[in-house]
């Protein structure tokens, strides 16, 4: 099967980790003995058709991205990100009459960001219209698809809130996770029966993540540490944080390619996601099948992948102290803990492994 996947955003040698669970699934597809060909808008540093980590990527001129996809004569199109009045939304509804096109809705592009962290002050306000307006286009561009899939049972129901609409051969298939490629470390962890626990953030400098949350929930913690690895626009603002609270807070500006992410994960010991929204939280599930159990906000689609103790702890948004308490809940017991990091990784196996989601997202694109 020829299969085109259509993003607005993809990956490239200068920002490897955008949108790194579409790239996931071009190389899923690819490994299942699919041609696949990823169709974008042109990024900084890429060429207009190029080759990442194996997948080929055609990076086309605005007014040539719909005639590009037709060129590789798709069987189907796999559209992410319905974003309406982008580029890659206007070919996506220009292929629909002639080609099958199932949409995948991850967020933001299906729902009234003001009320779920994606802005701040006046921004807020400032979204509505704009949310409105392309909520109202999404309304009239999904019934042209043939599939619709939400990765998350609480996204679907915002989602079609939202819109008003509900399609009748729509889906909830969760981002998919390669259980093979994110494993635990050998060994386990390196920390002493007294050591301080290493936690992780991998998360974008944004507000929707809240890490100014768990900064202020390190300050003052004994028993463990926490470091923040990412890019975006508040790096300058969480640095003051850390240095004003004394959080035992470490930022790291950085992106990484998504095949070295596993390496980096399993020098920690958990997972930490503050967030105001999240529809999964691809980077928290990749993290539970590394074996690193999770502290979170019960917010979004977080519950339906962390089970609060199990393997894991949740607490509510905004509001570090019980964040800092929910750390302190994990970490309290080292044989729980263990026993945790075990059940997140099993979780993860049965409910996001790719031997489950792929064979799911392979039969509707197939049409089954």
């Amino acid at each position: 099967m020829r299969i085109a996947i259509l993003t607005e955003v993809y990956p490239s040698e200068r920002a490897p980790d955008a949108r790194a669970f579409i790239h996931a699934r071009a190389v899923l597809y690819r490994r299942a003995g699919h041609d696949v060909g990823v169709f974008s808008q042109p990024a900084a540093g890429a060429g207009a058709a190029d080759v990442f980590e194996g997948v080929p990527v055609f990076r086309p001129a605005t007014e040539r991205l719909t005639a590009e996809v037709r060129g590789f004569r798709p069987d189907v199109v796999a559209f992410h990100t319905p974003y309406g009045g982008t580029p890659a939304f206007t070919a996506a509804r220009d292929l629909a009459p002639n080609y099958p096109v199932v949409a995948w809705v991850h967020g933001y592009e299906a729902m009234f960001t003001a009320f779920y962290g994606y802005h701040r002050g006046w921004r807020r306000l400032a979204s509505l219209p704009w949310d409105a307006r392309k909520l109202f286009r999404l309304r009239r561009f999904l019934p042209r698809c043939s599939g619709v899939v939400y990765v998350s049972q609480w996204l679907r129901r915002i989602a079609e809130r939202g819109m008003a609409y509900r399609h009748p051969n729509s889906h909830v298939i969760h981002n998919p996770v390669d259980c093979e490629l994110f494993a635990p470390k050998t060994g386990g962890t390196d920390a002493g029966p007294r050591a301080p626990l290493r936690g992780i953030a991998l998360r974008g400098l944004g507000p929707k993540y809240g890490l100014d949350i768990a900064i202020r929930a390190f300050a003052g913690l004994e028993g463990a540490d926490l470091t923040i690895i990412g890019t975006g626009p508040l790096e300058d603002e969480l640095r003051k944080l850390i240095e004003t609270t004394g959080s035992h807070t470490t930022l790291i500006a950085a992106a990484y390619p998504h095949a070295q992410v596993p390496q980096l994960l399993q020098q920690y010991d958990f997972f930490v996601a503050p967030s105001r929204n999240e529809t999964q939280g691809v980077a928290m599930c990749e993290a539970m099948a590394c074996g690193l159990p999770v502290v979170a906000t019960r917010v979004g689609g977080i519950p339906e992948f962390v089970r609060d103790g199990l393997d894991g702890t949740l607490a509510p948004p905004e509001n570090p102290a019980e964040l800092r308490a929910a750390v302190r809940r994990l970490i309290g017991n080292r044989p729980r803990f263990a026993e945790m990091a075990a059940n997140a990784r099993s979780h993860m196996l049965r409910v996001v492994d790719r031997s489950v989601v792929i064979g799911q997202e392979l039969d509707l694109l197939l049409g089954r």
